[in-house]
């Protein structure tokens, strides 16, 4: 196609055109006006190997044990122990929570989303303490 070409099909499907433009604008801000507000906090944690256990860990040991630290992390026990101590729903907690660990570190992040700024915070560090207490059964630490 030649350029005349192209500037004529523009100028002739223009009105197409700024319709569409104006009903994604307009689709856009109702979809913005009506969304409620999600805000999201995160909370880190460094994973340390407890010399104090029978069966002690050692620090070469621990990138295999991340994996499983990060599944407990967003199990039922963890879960409900963090519902327990912020006073909110599991199932709210269930979708709020998100944990993973960063490629070849030892640390857990854990990432919440809530309707306000202190809800999302205190869903994050329950949820670091609440980890800690079921791996401190084992023999490494969350700290």
């Amino acid at each position: 196609m030649e350029p005349y070409e192209i500037l004529a099909l523009v100028r002739r499907f223009t009105p197409l055109l700024l319709a569409h433009l104006v009903l994604g604008a307009i689709a856009g801000y109702a979809i913005a006006a009506f969304s409620p507000p999600v805000f999201t906090s995160t909370a880190s944690a460094l994973v340390t190997a407890d010399s104090g256990g029978a069966q002690s860990v050692t620090p070469s040991q621990l990138p295999a044990f991340m994996p499983t630290l990060v599944e407990l992390g967003t199990s039922q026990l963890v879960l409900d122990d963090v519902s327990a101590t912020t006073g909110i729903d599991p199932n709210e907690i269930t979708h709020a929570i998100t944990v993973n660990n960063p490629e070849n570190t030892l640390i857990i992040e854990v990432s919440a989303d809530a309707s306000s700024a202190e809800k999302a915070q205190m869903i994050a560090q329950a949820e670091i303490k609440a980890l800690g207490k079921v791996v401190s059964n084992l023999s490494v630490k969350v700290q």
